[in-house]
């Protein structure tokens, strides 16, 4: 690996460019602060993910009101539940004062966000942190880029936003929350219907349905549960939906693939206070979705 040993300086690095790493670049940039927002671009992006209403307030505090969400997503009128019983519970985005939220295209939110740091005055790197290392002033770190090299920067403060791994903090001594169990959800997308636009929650035995419509005209569907049950298995997820009510109502005729991806992440054990889904014996809140952006 080669490394650029011209080392440029600045106050601040945040690593990772999701929403929360470009929300602090912004914020520190409409400060004054001298900030590099470090973003490796790897993976396929969230989907599924909504916004609320409320958000509003969050964007127009950072000044991002007027590019952010923006066109391309698909607004989110009222969510719905069905948890214990096969009546429907609905709250309409008529009756919160924010107004509809947004059903997201997490990547162009996402890009929003950071162009939105960019214009405020932070720099943005697209690579990974590789190391970090202490000196007297502060840290010098170490970016791997793209081409194979890297490039060495240096900065007074560090903020970790790389999301549940929290690569960094944990890296250099931090605790990572863990549950007493390992929480997956199995997901697949089908072609949406007319019709009913917003979220809809679903209790099962073995824990929840999640659904909400894509920006690209499918229909989400993810199915939560423990890890150790027979639920996680993926082969028999459309079998699992032909016991639901509400849930295989809205898919209707739609023809679906003999099975699901999985995917396993201990964030999703995390309590409602702090924006996670709770587990099956209790309904999470009908005005959130159940999975959070990270």
């Amino acid at each position: 690996m080669t490394v650029r040993r011209r080392t440029a300086r600045h106050e601040v690095l945040v690593a990772g460019g999701g929403p929360a790493g470009a929300a602090a670049a912004l914020a520190l940039a409409a400060r004054g602060r001298g900030v590099l927002l470090v973003h490796h671009p790897g993976g396929p992006p969230p989907v599924g993910e909504a916004l609320p209403g409320a958000a509003r307030l969050l964007l127009r505090d950072l000044g991002a009101a007027g590019s952010v969400p923006g066109e391309g997503h698909l607004a989110c009128p009222g969510n719905r539940s069905a948890w214990g019983s096969s009546r429907v519970h609905a709250v309409d985005s008529v009756l919160d004062p924010y107004g509809p939220g947004w059903h997201l295209d997490r990547a162009l939110f996402d890009a929003r966000l950071r162009q939105a740091a960019q214009e405020r005055g932070a720099v943005l790197a697209e690579g990974a942190v590789r190391s970090a290392e202490r000196v007297a002033d502060g840290w010098e770190v170490l970016i791997g880029q793209a081409d194979g090299t890297s490039k060495a920067v240096r900065c007074r403060w560090i903020v970790d936003a790389t999301g549940r791994r929290a690569a960094l903090a944990t890296r250099y001594g931090g605790a990572r929350r863990c549950g007493t169990d390992r929480l997956v959800g199995l997901h697949l997308a089908v072609p949406a219907g007319p019709g009913d636009q917003g979220t809809l929650v679903e209790s099962a035995p073995d824990g929840w349905w999640y659904s909400a419509p894509l920006p690209d005209g499918r229909l989400l569907l993810a199915c939560f549960t423990d890890a150790d049950l027979p639920a996680a298995r993926a082969d028999g997820l459309p079998d699992r939906l032909a016991e639901t009510g509400p849930t295989r109502a809205r898919v209707g005729a739609a023809s679906l693939p003999p099975g699901g991806r999985r995917r396993t992440s201990p964030g999703w054990t995390g309590s409602a206070a702090r924006g996670g889904p709770r587990r099956a014996t209790r309904p999470p809140p009908s005005t959130r979705s159940p999975r959070r952006a990270s």
